[in-house]
């Protein structure tokens, strides 16, 4: 049984539901683009991977959103290191 001190706080839990749900609206919206992507590559012949730049600029938010929803747990982790 896990001791007191590594149970999330409720302020915790409710960034890392809010990282979640980011985190499922990115990868339902980009897979929306990809989508529209192919088909419109499909119809015109344009193949540039126009959907790689809203990918990783939303990813990189997506990876600071992460980082403080997560940052006590990472900061406990690399102490037990």
């Amino acid at each position: 049984m896990p001791d007191e001190g590594s149970l999330p706080s409720p302020a915790q839990m409710r960034r890392r539901r809010r990282f979640a749900h980011h985190l499922l609206v990115f990868a339902t919206v980009n897979a929306a683009l990809v989508v529209v992507w192919v088909v419109g590559a499909l119809a015109t012949g344009s193949w540039f991977p126009w959907p790689l730049v809203p990918v990783a600029v939303w990813g990189a938010v997506l990876r600071l959103h992460r980082r403080s929803a997560y940052a006590d747990q990472d900061a406990a982790h690399r102490d037990r290191a």
